[in-house]
């Protein structure tokens, strides 16, 4: 089911995407829950491996203000440099900020 916020358009998650796609089209019908978007790959900063440096694309207006003031703008170059459950370690800019996975989530970017 797709959440909903009175008086908004409904959210689309990509896992909850992936997982509708399961449940219709069967589990063996499906060789990966990952989804990978037309143009070019785009996910979240989350998704990107350690020492890959990636594109940012778009940064979701929670955090924009705060974002931008460090330089996750839209065209930068931004590099996980070291991940665990809650935070993670990221190159931009010649500096290194460690960031929440909530933040991350909020970064969308594209492999080069």
């Amino acid at each position: 089911m797709v959440p909903r916020v009175a008086g908004s358009n409904p959210v689309y998650h990509p896992a909850a995407i992936a997982q509708s796609v399961e449940r219709i089209l069967g589990k063996d019908e499906v060789t990966s829950s990952i989804l990978v978007g037309s143009s070019g790959g785009c996910m979240n900063l989350n998704e990107v491996n350690e020492n890959e440096t990636v594109e940012v694309t778009e940064v979701d207006a929670t955090y924009q203000e705060r974002l931008s003031a460090l330089g996750f703008i839209e065209g930068c170059e931004v590099c996980p440099l070291r991940k665990n459950d809650t935070t993670m370690l990221v190159s931009i800019r010649d500096c290194r900020y460690a960031i929440g996975k909530e933040v991350a989530e909020c970064i969308h970017v594209k492999r080069l």
